[in-house]
């Protein structure tokens, strides 16, 4: 017996229903409903295998290419066909015409019957046409928006004697030769009757030549291996030899096809993938493989980051983010609502900080031997140990009074740091600020540090009874890598990256700013003499190595004390571009450089040199 409730049904009104709509379509990318369509078209072949196991002959294909119906009339409009189940005059009326209808017995997403619909009515206002055949019949049915009502619902479609249904039949003839007893064709037909739906929407990615291909084979991280899948490559060429169906294989296939070394390593809660790549020289589609962090799910991929936005450094890859790809795939985990990320099943967002520092502590030695390779390929020297020389008598400069630790561990350090040591309570003397004056304070503290990722340059200072100010002004200062962008190309534009975990700033030699400096102070007669134009381009990129030290070690002082500033401030204040602009500074560098150029460059002159 069903049980009746007291509740009376909540129902949305068609208005709502289109707000709602829209709402939710916004949240998707330009290029999503690609994703939800083949998602479809994929189960569909898979419920068709399920009920033809004993087929031999079938093979489960998809296809998506323009409609050539409606190419015969001049129209470019994007279709996917797939002999999959197909669905009959019922089956389309009920799913079409329900926002959260689903027809997948398999559903593991609670909003599975929204995807397609919110990605792409939002998008296809003119009508998405659905023809599907269940035991050789085959019916239309028109999905579209009524600009007058403002409501999205089935369109009536004319019929030759004058009237209209709003499901037809179909005609022998009118069935894709993909399609034998049973398959589905969707078309899009955009915004308008003549856009051209194969053409790349605005704000995507890719040539137009590939969009939908790339978008694929990146989104799905692997495809089914016993569903042939393939899309039209350079659709509107008219030369057949230019033109062609390309098959979509997934990312993985293509990482481990090009990949000069690749690995797994198991950490907690998750597997993390990784691989090496070879030096790219372009070409279709090979931007794709540039170095990137990614989640992957259900044999999906989600939170693509790459070049500037990558988050390689935190595994560890402080040089070579452009030649490393690293997934990881999470036990638990789920898609959110436009299915364009990762959340965990309360909604929160994912945290990677534990797979990421679990990955650094145990990288695999291959992967090792691959990041020294490439870092010894750079040949660009770094002072560092000098410049630390230089800076050492001024470290408490570095360090603003009402930022500084307290003598005692309860103020020690970095806000963010997580350590171990349980807690205690000590008497001393600490520091204090009142009225902008630094006082001394008798206070009993009880220390009781919070447990998050410390740096480990925090950690080599770390005492049973906390870090002193004293201790904290003796931190080392971080170490400078030199790259170029022509290899670190995330760098294009930016002097350096500063990495907090293994406290090391990676500059760039290439950069414009430095550039203009060597060539501001190398005057025409040091091209005359042997060894000048080196000494230059060495003593400016020692002093912007040295500023670039200077900045990252005070921006670290405002992670202490009880006026810390917040994590996302300090990320702001050491990011690439915030480095970048520090490092605008010309008055004291091009003059220091100068005085320092003076002496080295006249002791390299000859005699006779000197005597003009």
């Amino acid at each position: 017996m069903a049980f009746q409730s007291e509740l009376q049904a909540t129902s949305v009104d068609p208005a709502g229903l289109t707000q709602l709509i829209r709402n939710l379509g916004r949240d998707c990318t330009p290029d999503q409903y690609l994703r939800e369509f083949l998602k479809n078209s994929i189960q569909a072949c898979e419920r068709a295998l399920n009920q033809n196991r004993d087929d031999l002959l079938y093979q489960p294909t998809i296809h998506l290419d323009a409609n050539p119906d409606l190419r015969e009339a001049g129209l470019w409009k994007l279709s996917f066909v797939d002999n999959g189940d197909g669905m009959d005059r019922d089956e389309m009326v009920s799913l079409l015409n329900n926002l959260s209808a689903s027809g997948s017995v398999k559903n593991q997403h609670i909003n599975y019957g929204v995807g397609a619909k919110i990605a792409a009515m939002t998008r296809n206002h003119e009508g998405i046409v659905y023809e599907s055949w269940k035991n050789g019949l085959g019916h239309r049915i028109i999905v579209k928006f009524d600009e007058d009502a403002g409501i999205y619902g089935i369109a009536p479609i004319d019929l030759p004697d004058g009237s209209f249904d709003y499901v037809i039949q179909l005609a022998p003839s009118e069935k894709p030769n993909l399609i034998d007893e049973h398959g589905t064709r969707v078309t899009l037909l955009g915004m308008s009757l003549e856009q051209d739906t194969m053409k790349k929407p605005e704000g995507v990615n890719g040539s137009n030549e590939a969009w939908f291909i790339n978008y694929l084979n990146t989104r799905f991280f692997k495809i089914p291996e016993n569903i042939e899948i393939k899309a039209r490559y350079r659709y509107y060429s008219e030369d057949p030899g230019k033109t062609y169906m390309t098959p979509i294989e997934g990312q993985k296939k293509t990482l481990d096809s090009i990949s000069i070394l690749r690995g797994t390593l198991r950490v907690k809660g998750a597997n993390v993938y990784w691989w090496g790549m070879p030096k790219q020289t372009g070409g279709h589609g090979r931007s794709t493989l540039k170095g990137h962090t990614a989640l992957i799910h259900e044999d999906e991929v989600f939170d693509l980051a790459d070049s500037r936005s990558s988050r390689a450094n935190y595994f560890g890859i402080l040089i070579g983010k452009e030649r490393v790809i690293i997934y990881v795939e999470p036990d638990i985990a789920e898609q959110n609502t436009s299915r364009t990320s990762l959340v965990k099943p309360d909604g929160s967002n994912i945290i990677w900080d534990g797979w990421q520092q679990e990955f650094r502590a145990n990288m695999p030695e291959d992967l090792k031997g691959f990041l020294e390779e490439l870092s010894s390929e750079q040949t660009n020297e770094s002072h560092s140990a000098s410049i630390a020389d230089r800076l050492r008598d001024l470290g408490n400069l570095y360090k603003l009074s009402m930022y500084r630790a307290s003598e005692v561990g309860d103020k020690q350090g970095d806000p963010d740091s997580e350590i171990s040591a349980g807690g205690n309570t000590r008497t001393g003397i600490e520091t204090d600020v009142i009225d902008d004056d630094v006082v001394e304070v008798d206070r009993p503290r009880t220390v009781t540090p919070k447990r998050k990722a410390m740096n480990p340059v925090m950690a080599r200072l770390l005492t049973k009874g906390g870090i002193s100010s004293k201790e904290v002004n003796n931190v080392e200062f971080p170490t400078v890598k030199w790259v170029s962008e022509r290899t670190e190309t995330y760098l294009a534009d930016r002097v350096a990256s500063y990495d907090t975990a293994s406290h090391v700033i990676v500059a760039n030699s290439d950069f414009a700013g430095l550039r203009d400096v060597v060539k501001f102070v190398t005057r025409p007669e040091y091209k005359e003499i042997d060894g000048a134009i080196t000494i230059v381009e060495d003593e400016v990129r020692k002093a912007f190595e040295q500023a670039l030290v200077e900045v990252v070690t005070g921006a670290l002082s405002f992670r202490r004390g009880r006026r810390a500033w917040k994590p996302e401030e300090f990320e702001r204040a050491i990011s690439p571009e915030a480095l970048s602009s520090a490092m605008m500074i010309r008055y004291w560098i091009v003059q220091d450089v100068k005085r320092i150029l003076g002496g080295k460059i006249k002791a390299l002159s000859t005699p006779e040199e000197e005597s003009h």
